[in-house]
Parts: C-alpha cells; sequence; structure tokens
C-alpha cells in the first residue's frame, strides 16, 4: 500500500494591525489600530507577546496606544481601513529627570497634570510604605499622551482627554520649537481635530501676537465657527435633557456673527422654538379659566377650579406636549362642547395626548383616583389594610381602568417629598439618604433644573476600598450633570450603626447586603422621578465586584453595567450568564495585579456564546497598558457616551437565571415566591467552602403561539401579564405550561395587582396588568 504522503500546511500569515475605525452594534465607532484577538490576558513582566495563555475567544482589538478596546466579533461591523484615524507627528516635550529609581510593586495615587504637564503623587506599597512619585508628560498627539515617570523607571500612555483642558495651551507651549509658525498652526489643527476648540483659539490668539498677518486666516474661522457649532450643538443637548433655560437664554444671547449659515438656522430654529413654546403655554393658561368659568353645574365647576389650578400651575416645556389633542380641537372646535374640549385638556396633562377623555365627570374621577395613587404609595409598609381600602376604592371610580391608571402613573410626581439643596441655580442639587435598618444610605445629585414632571435617568456608583461614598460622587458628578442624570454614591462599605472608617477588605455577597440595597433602590423611586429603563450600576474595584454582583443578581433593575477595576466573586462564573441580556463596560489596568488570574474565566465567558441563552454578552472591554488601580476618570466620557445608547430590556422573552441567594427573587415578568434553603448558599457572607456553588435554575421562554413555557424553577412562580409582552396576543387565551400541567388563562386585567407589584417595586415603566400564580 502507498504511504499517506505528509504535507506541511504554512501557519497563515498573523492578523497584522491596521489603522481604521470599528463600528460595533450599539453604534459607537472606535478608531485606532485594529486586529483580531484571541485572548485578553496581560503580557508577563519581560515577556513576549507570545508569553501569555491564549483563550480562543473570537475578539475584535482597536489599540489606541493609551488604552486597548476588545468587542465580540459577533457584535462588531467589519473594520473600515482609514489611515487618517493614526496620528502621523507627535509633539515632544522636554521633561527633566530627578531620579531613576527601579518602580516598586504598588498602587499610584497621581494628581491632576499642572501647566508644566507634570503630576506628583503617592505610590503606596504593599508593605505599608509610601514614596513619592512624579510623572511628567513627554509627548503627545490627537490621540493620547505619552508618559514618563521622573523618579522611577516606569512610562505609559494616557488619553489626549484626560490632559486637564485649563493647563493644555500652557503644556503644549513647551513643545520643542513652540515659537516657529509652522509648529504652532500644526498644533492648532491637532487641537481641532481632536475638538478642543477653545483651546485652539487660546494658541491661534499667542500666534497671532507674533504673526499678525494670520488675522482672518481659514485657521481662524474655522476655529470661530467649529466653536460655534460646539455651542450650539451644547444647547440642543441642554433642550434634550429638560435644562430648558439654559437653553433658551443660551440661544437668545448667542452672537450670529462670523458663523456659518448652518448654524444660524439651528440657533434661530431654537429660539423661535421656545418662542413658540412659551406662546403655548400662555394660550392654555388663558384659556382654561374662561373654560371653567363657562361651567353651569356649581358642584362640578368647584370640583374642575382645583383641578384647573393644580394643571395650570404645572405646565412648563416638557408637559406642553400633552395638551396637543386639546390644541388641535380648539384651534378647530366645530361642534364639540367647550366642557368636553376643556375635559380633554385635562385629562390629556393627567394621562397624556394620546389618552383624553371629554366627560368632566370622568376628569374629576381620574383626579380622585391620583389622589387616592399617592395615597396608596404613601402607606408605610405595615399598613396592608389601609393600601386594600384605597385600592377598592381605586377600583370602583368611574371610568377608570386598568390602561388608564397604567397611563397616569407613568406621569405622577414622585410618591414623597425628599430635600434637595441648589447651591447656585444654574447647577445641580444635593441629597443625602440617611442608613437604615432596611436600607443603605446614599449621597446623591440631581441635574441642573430638575423638575418632577419629567424623568431622569440614574447612575448608581459604588466606591473603591479607599474611598467614601461622597468622595466617589465628586468623581462622577460634573459629567452626570452635564448630561441630565442623578446620580447616587451608596455608603455600601458600612453596616448599621458601624461608625469604623476602615476600608473594606472583601465585598460580603450576603442576602443581607441584598436586601438593604433593594431598600435603597426602592427609596430612590419613592423620592425621585427616574427613568426605570436607563438605571445603571457602576463601581470601582470592590465596588466594581459590588456592582457584577448586583446586575448579575437583579439584570431586571438595570440598563448597563460598569466596572473599573473589578475583578468580580467567583460566584459569577455561574451567575453572569443571568446579566447576559444587559450590556457590560469593563476597565481594567493591565498592571494590576493578578487581575487576570482572578478574572481570566469570567473574560471568557463575557466574549463567548452561551450555549442556553445562545447569544453572546454585549461586552465592551477597556484594557489600559501599564497602569494599575485607578480611578479612570478619562474613561467617564466614553462611559456616558456608552450608557446613552442602552435602555433596559423590560419584557425578555426568554429568562434564564442561576439563583443563589433569598433575595434574588424578582427576574422581570417573573417572582419566584421563594429559594430552597439548599440553594440559597450566598445568604451567608462566607463562600463556599469547596469553592463551587449549586445553584437553582429559573428558566421561562414565551413565544409567538401564546404560550409561555416554564421549563425548571424551584418554587412556586407569579408571572405578571402586559402589554409589554409583545409577543403574546392577550386578546386570546394564554397557555401556561409547567411540567406536566397546563393552565390556560383569559386576560383580565386588575387594578389591585398593578397597585401591588407598583408598591413592591416603584417600577412605573414596566407594570404588572394581570397577575397569576402558577404552583411548583
Amino acid at each position: 500500500e502507498p504511504k499517506a504522503v505528509l504535507k506541511e500546511i504554512p501557519l497563515p500569515p498573523p492578523d497584522r494591525p491596521a489603522p481604521g475605525s470599528i463600528r460595533v452594534e450599539n453604534g459607537m465607532i472606535f478608531s485606532g489600530m485594529y486586529s483580531k484577538a484571541t485572548t485578553l490576558a496581560p503580557i508577563r513582566r519581560g515577556g513576549g507577546p507570545l508569553d501569555r495563555p491564549d483563550q480562543q475567544l473570537e475578539m475584535r482589538l482597536i489599540d489606541q496606544k493609551a488604552r486597548e478596546i476588545y468587542v465580540s466579533g459577533r457584535r462588531a461591523e467589519p473594520p473600515v481601513a482609514n489611515n487618517l484615524v493614526w496620528p502621523n507627528s507627535v509633539f515632544v516635550i522636554p521633561q527633566k529627570r530627578i531620579s531613576r529609581k527601579v518602580m516598586p510593586e504598588g498602587i499610584p495615587t497621581l494628581g491632576p497634570f499642572d501647566s508644566n504637564g507634570v503630576s506628583r503623587g503617592t505610590l503606596h506599597r504593599p508593605n505599608g510604605r509610601k514614596d513619592e512619585i512624579v510623572v511628567g508628560i513627554v509627548a503627545v498627539n490627537e490621540l493620547y499622551a505619552e508618559v514618563s515617570c521622573l523618579t522611577h523607571d516606569w512610562s505609559y500612555s494616557i488619553t489626549f482627554d484626560s490632559i486637564p483642558r485649563q493647563h493644555l495651551p500652557a503644556i503644549l507651549s513647551l513643545v520643542d520649537n513652540y515659537r516657529d509658525r509652522n509648529v504652532r498652526l500644526d498644533l492648532v489643527k491637532m487641537l481641532i481635530k481632536s475638538d478642543r476648540l477653545p483651546e485652539a483659539g487660546a494658541v491661534f490668539s499667542s500666534l497671532l501676537i507674533n504673526f499678525p498677518e494670520l488675522k482672518n486666516s481659514e485657521e481662524q474661522k474655522q476655529i470661530r465657527e467649529e466653536i460655534a457649532r460646539q455651542i450650539t450643538k451644547e444647547l440642543e443637548q441642554r433642550r434634550d435633557l429638560g435644562q430648558h433655560k439654559l437653553a433658551a437664554n443660551g440661544a437668545r444671547v448667542l452672537t450670529r456673527n462670523n458663523l456659518t449659515p448652518e448654524t444660524v438656522v439651528r440657533v434661530e430654529r431654537l429660539e423661535k422654538d421656545y418662542e413658540a413654546i412659551d406662546q403655548r403655554i400662555e394660550a392654555i393658561r388663558a384659556a382654561l379659566p374662561e373654560l371653567v368659568a363657562g361651567i353651569e353645574d356649581n358642584q362640578l365647576c368647584e370640583s374642575v377650579t382645583l383641578i384647573s389650578r393644580t394643571v395650570l400651575g404645572e405646565i412648563n416645556p416638557d408637559t406642553i406636549d400633552r395638551f396637543a389633542a386639546y390644541e388641535i380641537v380648539a384651534s378647530t372646535p366645530g361642534d364639540i362642547p367647550p366642557d368636553e374640549i376643556l375635559g380633554m385638556a385635562l385629562s390629556g396633562w393627567l394621562l397624556g395626548a394620546e389618552n383624553t377623555v371629554r366627560n368632566l365627570n370622568d376628569v374629576v374621577s381620574l383626579f380622585d383616583a391620583r389622589e387616592l395613587i399617592l395615597d396608596y404609595m404613601n402607606t408605610s409598609p405595615d399598613e396592608v389594610t389601609v393600601r386594600q381600602a384605597l385600592a377598592e376604592r381605586i377600583s370602583g371610580l368611574e371610568g377608570l381602568g386598568v390602561e388608564r391608571v397604567a397611563a397616569m402613573v407613568k406621569l405622577l410626581p414622585a410618591f414623597a417629598e425628599l430635600p434637595i439643596e441648589f447651591s447656585d441655580p444654574a447647577a445641580g442639587g444635593s441629597f443625602a439618604l440617611e442608613t437604615t435598618e432596611s436600607s443603605l444610605g446614599a449621597v446623591g445629585r440631581v441635574p441642573p433644573e430638575y423638575h418632577e414632571s419629567r424623568q431622569y435617568p440614574l447612575l448608581i456608583a459604588l466606591h473603591g476600598p479607599f474611598d467614601d461614598a461622597a468622595r466617589n460622587l465628586s468623581y462622577w458628578q460634573g459629567l452626570a450633570d452635564n448630561n441630565g442624570y442623578i446620580l447616587v454614591a451608596p455608603d455600601w462599605s458600612k453596616k448599621t450603626g458601624d461608625d469604623s472608617n476602615a476600608p473594606p477588605t472583601a465585598y460580603a455577597t450576603s442576602a443581607e447586603f441584598h436586601r438593604q440595597f433593594l431598600g435603597l433602590i426602592s427609596r430612590l423611586k419613592q423620592h425621585l422621578r427616574i427613568d426605570d429603563d436607563r438605571v445603571f450600576i457602576a463601581g470601582h474595584s470592590f465596588g466594581g465586584d459590588v456592582a457584577m454582583d448586583l446586575a448579575a443578581s437583579h439584570p431586571d433593575l438595570f440598563a448597563g453595567l460598569i466596572s473599573i477595576c473589578g475583578t468580580g466573586s467567583r460566584h459569577l462564573q455561574w451567575t453572569a450568564v443571568n446579566a447576559i441580556q444587559m450590556p457590560w463596560y469593563v476597565v481594567i489596568g493591565d498592571a494590576q495585579a493578578g487581575w487576570f488570574d482572578r478574572m481570566g474565566p469570567l473574560t471568557a465567558k463575557l466574549f463567548r456564546r452561551d450555549t442556553e441563552m445562545k447569544v453572546v454578552f454585549d461586552t465592551t472591554f477597556v484594557k489600559y497598558p501599564s497602569r494599575g488601580l485607578e480611578i479612570y476618570h478619562e474613561e467617564f466620557i466614553s462611559i456616558f457616551d456608552w450608557m446613552s445608547r442602552y435602555r433596559r430590556n423590560r419584557s425578555p422573552e426568554k429568562i434564564y437565571a442561576n439563583v443563589l441567594r433569598s433575595t434574588d427573587l424578582h427576574w422581570s415578568w417573573v417572582k419566584l415566591k421563594g429559594l430552597p434553603p439548599q440553594f440559597a448558599q450566598l445568604d451567608n457572607e462566607t463562600p463556599a467552602p469547596n469553592g463551587t456553588y449549586r445553584p437553582a435554575e429559573l428558566n421561562l421562554l414565551s413565544d409567538d403561539s401564546n404560550l409561555i413555557r416554564i421549563r425548571s424553577a424551584p418554587s412556586d412562580v407569579s408571572i405578571f401579564l402586559s402589554p409589554d409582552l409583545r409577543n403574546l396576543n392577550l386578546e386570546k387565551p394564554i397557555r401556561i405550561h409547567n411540567g406536566r400541567k397546563m393552565t390556560s388563562v383569559d386576560y383580565d386585567p386588575e387594578v389591585t395587582h398593578l397597585l401591588e407589584e407598583l408598591y413592591a417595586t416603584g417600577d412605573r415603566s414596566r407594570l404588572c396588568h394581570m397577575r397569576v400564580d402558577i404552583p411548583k
């Protein structure tokens, strides 16, 4: 027999990095040197690129020098080559070395860069010693800056955005050959390209002193026009965030000189829009009292007068569109009687323009229901009989159904008052919540012009071991104010009655902690107008571990998760899949000691297709080379951009969860009655003795055949039906298959069910219209 011919198959050439951009599924575009990647493992000290484990993951890497961005290959479009995205020049800044000590192991904490491009701080060593450390910017371009330690043998890169804007012109004035005309012109072009327009103007002004012939040059015109576009964009963003006074006043005072026609049109449109809104508000304020005066029934007139006063006090740019149906009819009334036109105005403010009613008696009934719902939500937990009586009164009101109650609830103000301190009318406000037996304490901020006629996204930020809630709040509050977020920093590391300032050494995953966290969420939704579909949780270091655990335990609460230098607890190998339908944003310093040893198995899950859910996590993983356990302020701009692209998935078709804690019972449109003790392995603070866990499995699926299939559940379940379950036809019987049992139910919504679940969760976006209890 002839022998087999052995042919050597050559290995494919490596995927060489190339300049270009990658657009990911959420619409973000990352530019830099792109390539394929199969591992997140760091390069070992003294090793080469091949001296690290291959995780065999399918990822795209975008290398921006200062940071490396990894995204799933399944959630990214093909890269687009573009040589212009990678800097073709670097500006050198001379810095004087102080010493050349060997860089020991430790955590550096550095202050901001000063006008000389120098930052000073402390190196915290494992043995408790503290060394003085000084670093300086030695080169810069529009994408990153190179930093060298002036006291130790260490170098790294930072993003260009992390250089303090107030010091940037002074730092750039130290560039080699700065007095040269062409060098400064190149610096101006770099600043324009990086969207640092005021700084470009400052550098150009210094150039005009030495070279006045450049006045009215193309560069100067471009700077003026770009700054005007940026201001206009900022005003439009303020309008969209509900900061109407700032937007309207800014549009009125912005000079039109030297603006492009496009920018002039945008500014004038913004100004005219606010003038039109003012006219609409004044017209309604003038018309409503006249319509009320025309009511002949004295008792009805008295009731409607009180209602009208409430409405007139709450007309503003955020509520004006609730009157759209009334405005259409009022402009061409035809045969519609005045009292019915009035009914449309008042009910539109209460329910929204798409849910108006004409009958004034029904309007009075709706406002009665509004007051009763607010009373219901302000009862204490032990006032069960009071809530039952209120629910019966609300259900008995004429003309009131679940759909109208649901529409009303979404527009109600906060259920309880919260003292908020505004030191500056143009800035955000501050508040504090004390720790109680049932809730964590917290400090927080509301954005500028906060009011209760609109909903606001919420960011919950958990501090690390060497910070506290107040300091953590200060890290985030500038961008939170600018992006219209309510910001909350829980005091999570202290227990009730604990006055010590000792930093935590680990995160306790206990049921008691989760109960207190859920209590805080309930208080926030009681006191503030939160957009339930835009609640994000973030954490630093141990706070990142907390954030990951909370997201995996209560994914139905959050729109996204941000972990900065968190490495996750071991049990996430079992529970991370619970949050696979939620986006993750993970930031790590590659020099953070042992991060990959602790996080390697979790990172593999974040980029692999799950066999049960049959999807890949939506993960953005950012690594900072040669940097360790830091706050990474420069990443916050990208984080807020990322958050702006997501909303919570209220009612996923499939629910799959590994449950390890007795508090983790609510999963979107399903709630467990309880968890058998053998599965509650995380209820106590001590981890599993052998490092493995045996979770309870919850697995449900709703499909287009009007079937809800309960594949596994550790206890009785309650299923919450509502129009949000879009793959179910609520006009037909709904079949629920549980093991060998098949139950058929007709959709019959109840106000009581809606109110009970609203009281339990405070969630106005995902409302229960009908509860179906299914025994195990």
